[in-house]
């Protein structure tokens, strides 16, 4: 008998209910993505560092690009083994699921 699964996925959390020989398993993957940067001071948009400006959005993205795939590295490794996925969700998380 085939497995069948489905992933109802955004940037919060993913929900996978799996189906096989007639047994329903429902797992829920917590993403943990930071969804803003965070300032000391509000107005402040990155210090400075040795006469640098350290820009706090591009360490905030390559973070967040980092967590991104770990999550996404998560649910594919419960999903393993299925021989249909069907993957849906209102973000555009779903998109980059299905990418990697």
């Amino acid at each position: 008998m085939k497995k069948q699964t489905g992933i109802w996925i955004d940037s919060t959390k993913a929900i996978i209910v799996s189906l096989e020989d007639g047994k329903e398993t429902v797992t829920e993957i917590q993403s943990n993505l930071e969804n803003r940067v965070y300032h000391d001071k509000e107005v402040d948009k990155g210090s400075f560092f040795a006469g640098q400006h350290i820009d706090s959005q591009k360490s905030f993205d390559e973070r967040k690009k980092h967590q991104i795939n770990s999550y996404l590295k998560d649910v594919i490794s419960t999903v393993n083994g299925a021989d249909e996925l069907y993957i849906f969700g209102p973000a555009d998380t779903k998109t980059k699921l299905e990418k990697k």
